[in-house]
């Protein structure tokens, strides 16, 4: 043997030696002399005989006979080693051309290498099971006409059938395949021309005939040793939860879309509604004080000769009862001409052509004017009007009318809702950056279900038993107060009691900002951060 030869044979596994029939060494190659403790690399035929050596030689020599005896080509033998690893010896004659030469070729192999090696394959197996059955995937496997030859576990739980039933059929067996006309995995272009694909979709049936959406992706297999093909390997990805929320989704999608459209016409006819009622109020506005004009010029000479007839310019009347009838008439009058003003007043306002004049105005003055004026009132039915402000009370910058107009709708409203025996009492007081005017009075006080509509425009508190009483009973007093402060960019706040009394209190600010309209178009207080008024008095 050459010695390029020997260093081949050294460098191959396992050990391995050559043998004649005696067995005797003839040849070993390294890893066979380092297992056997052969020393001598040269002269394997020489080597020292010891227990490894004869156990060798034992169970070799009964491979020989066994092969010579019964005309076996290869045997195996069982080598057990108390100092070392247990080997399998295998054992077969060396041929030349067909003749044999009396050799015999052994190998050694580790017994315990060999379990350790099926044993990782094992567990590597066990692994690979494992994470199969976890995963949301599932494997598959074909032949090279498209045969399904495996299919793991988890497919169980998507198909509602064992995996195993479905091995030996086709794809198109157990579901759809949903690319182009491809009516089996075998049909499709990529199958048939050996390439790759990923993510097609297939759709697996139930037995109950549901439909599960799948995605599965393959490559093809080829023999290592020939290179031919074997047929395809590949996963399937379950996503019938995704499809089916994408669905879902795209109903969602729908339905809003159909509720926008909805909206938007609503929106649309609401906007043309509001546009109309808009303009409706406007005309209504525009009617009112045009109605309002019209009856103010005949009241102005009912007034008046009403006046004359009361005072008897030209003459006794004669009998006392027509001079109580003029007093009558007159008052009428009076009342309806105050009612006139408030709904001009607050016609003016809701059509937007209310403009307030600033000018220095003394709170405390405009108050003891208003209170001096409804004085004799307060006393003929049988109140006390009092009135309590400090001295040095700051000016403010308003609309002295305005302001004047807001206080005797208040103290008018106290008086007419508060019983004989009762008061009220006018307070004027420095606040801050503001001055503000308080109305307190004794009366009956406003039920809590009735603050959320005083102050609006022809609301009253239905159960008071003093609505009826004589004034202006249209509910505009408080609706004109308040959108008369808010023009100042003031406060109008309630606090009531049922049998107790009210407390109204309006705060206007010293410097008022820029004149804002009064119409309805204009929010109140939409330049301020103060609080939003809780009720009214009507």
């Amino acid at each position: 043997m050459t010695t390029e030869a020997r260093k081949l044979l050294d460098l191959a596994l396992p050990p391995m030696s050559i043998v004649d029939r005696a067995v005797n060494l003839v040849y070993t190659n390294r890893p066979f002399r380092q297992l056997l403790g052969i020393s001598n690399d040269n002269a394997p035929e020489s080597a020292p005989e010891n227990a490894k050596m004869a156990a060798f030689r034992s169970h070799v020599g009964l491979a020989i006979a066994e092969i010579n005896g019964h005309g076996g080509s290869i045997t195996s033998r069982y080598l057990a080693d108390p100092a070392g690893p247990d080997m399998n010896i295998t054992c077969f004659p060396l041929n030349d051309g067909g003749r044999s030469q009396g050799l015999y070729v052994t190998l050694l192999s580790d017994v315990q290498a060999s379990l350790k090696a099926l044993e990782k394959a094992r567990q590597a197996e066990e692994r690979l099971n494992d994470f199969l059955a976890c995963s949301a995937d599932w494997v598959w496997e074909t032949d090279a006409t498209g045969v399904v030859t495996y299919l793991s576990e988890r497919l169980t739980y998507i198909a509602g059938w064992p995996a195993q039933f479905f091995i030996g059929h086709r794809f198109s067996e157990f579901g759809q395949i949903t690319h182009g006309d491809a009516a089996d995995l075998s049909e499709i272009a990529e199958f048939q021309d050996r390439q790759p694909f990923r993510d097609f979709e297939f759709h697996v049936r139930r037995p109950s005939g549901e439909v599960f959406p799948q995605l599965i992706s393959g490559v093809p297999a080829f023999d290592r040793e020939t290179g031919s093909f074997i047929g395809y390997r590949g996963s399937g990805t379950d996503v019938s939860k995704q499809v089916g929320a994408m669905r879902r989704m795209q109903i969602s999608e729908r339905q809003l879309s159909a509720a926008l459209s909805a909206l938007r016409q609503k929106n649309r006819e609401l906007e043309a509604a509001f546009t109309a009622a808009r303009i409706s109020s406007r005309s209504k506005s525009r009617f009112l004080a045009t109605m309002s004009h019209e009856l103010k010029t005949p009241l102005n000479a009912i007034i008046g000769f009403a006046e004359v007839m009361k005072s008897e310019l030209f003459g006794d009347l004669g009998n006392r009862r027509y001079q109580s009838y003029a007093s009558d008439i007159h008052a009428s009058a009076c009342m309806l001409r105050d009612l006139i003003n408030d709904v001009l007043d607050f016609s003016a306002i809701e059509a937007g052509s209310k403009e307030l004049r600033a000018a220095r105005v003394m709170v405390e003055r405009e108050a003891g004017v208003v209170v001096d004026g409804l004085r004799q009132r307060a006393e003929a039915g049988g109140l006390a009007l009092s009135l309590l402000c400090p001295e040095g009370l700051p000016p403010i910058e308003a609309d002295p009318q305005a302001v004047r107009r807001v206080i005797a709708n208040l103290v008018d409203n106290a008086l007419k809702f508060t019983p004989p025996g009762g008061a009220v009492t006018v307070i004027v007081e420095k606040r801050d950056d503001a001055v503000a005017v308080i109305v307190r009075d004794t009366g009956v006080g406003i039920p809590p279900g009735a603050l959320s509509l005083v102050g609006q425009a022809f609301e009253r508190a239905e159960d008071s038993p003093f609505r009826a009483v004589e004034g202006r009973g249209l509910g505009l007093g408080l609706a004109l107060c308040r959108r008369l402060v808010d023009g100042h960019h003031g406060h109008l706040d309630i606090d009531s009691a049922i049998g107790q009394g009210t407390t109204v209190t309006v705060t206007l600010p010293l410097r008022r900002p820029p004149t804002k309209g009064l119409g309805h178009d204009d929010p109140p207080h939409a330049d301020d951060d103060g609080p939003v008024l809780s009720g009214h008095l009507a």
